[in-house]
């Protein structure tokens, strides 16, 4: 009898020891969920604010670049076009030369003008944002097109959807910047004779091609030594795009030319 109260006292302390065991253990779990619980949302609002302070510095970059565009686009506007104006003047009232020749030049040098004052006032408007949000991204990027196209340079052929969809005016400026860019950089470095700018409207996204033919390069390694040297043009086209949520692709290689590829969810 005095065995079996023993081995029933063994048995409850051992149940209560287990029990006082499993409620530790289940108390050490839960509070190590919640400091997990703790670290992870520490960790997402570290990122968050660091997206926002990305996002907050690229604002500032973008409104500091706007205001010189602006100026710029004034300056060639105001100053610039004054003069153009003047010489169109002085240009009209020269007596008629009895020289054949020197007419000829003349007449020229007046078609020469016309055709500066032009192009002057195209990239005036091109770097005024708020002439680009009145007329928007896709009439914004076939003038462009046109007044590359006229430089001789090189020839572009531009594809756009019929109907153009309805954007937000804010990304129509991101994407005419960004276009811009990707065109400059074409000039500037692909010695190329042909550029081709394709836009498809997909049910999801609208994808915007830039192609050259031209020399190509190495887009990992262009990557590296612009991280090397603490700049580069290709990502900072990769951050502009990820502000507006788009997606961009680059496809090159030595002497096969350069595409980027540009995709806006829609």
């Amino acid at each position: 009898m005095t065995i079996n109260l023993e081995n029933k006292e063994l048995l409850i302390a051992m149940i209560a020891g287990s029990i006082v065991f499993l409620i530790l253990a289940g108390f050490i779990i839960y509070f190590m969920f919640l400091y997990r619980q703790k670290q992870l949302l520490h960790a997402n609002e570290q990122k968050r604010l660091e997206a926002q302070y990305q996002e907050a510095v690229m604002e500032s970059r973008m409104e500091i670049q706007t205001q010189i565009l602006q100026h710029v686009s004034s300056e060639i506007h105001d100053n610039l076009g004054q003069i153009a104006s003047l010489i169109n003047i002085h240009l009209h009232t020269f007596p008629p030369p009895e020289n054949p020749q020197a007419e000829a030049k003349l007449q020229e040098s007046r078609e020469l003008l016309r055709r500066l004052t032009r192009d002057m006032r195209q990239l005036s408007q091109s770097l005024n944002t708020e002439h680009l949000s009145e007329k928007g991204f896709f009439r914004a990027l076939e003038e462009e097109s046109e007044r590359i196209a006229r430089t001789g340079i090189v020839s572009v052929h531009l594809n756009l959807p019929a109907p153009v969809p309805q954007l937000d005016k804010n990304i129509e400026v991101f994407l005419f910047r960004i276009s811009q860019e990707i065109l400059n950089n074409m000039l500037k470095h692909a010695q190329a004779t042909e550029i081709h700018i394709d836009l498809e409207l997909q049910p999801e996204h609208l994808a915007i091609s830039f192609r050259d033919n031209g020399i190509g390069f190495n887009p990992d390694l262009a990557l590296q030594e612009g991280a090397a040297r603490r700049r580069s043009g290709l990502r900072n086209l990769q951050k502009r795009c990820e502000w507006i949520h788009a997606g961009l692709e680059i496809e090159s290689a030595p002497g096969e030319g350069s595409r980027f590829i540009l995709k806006l969810p829609l």
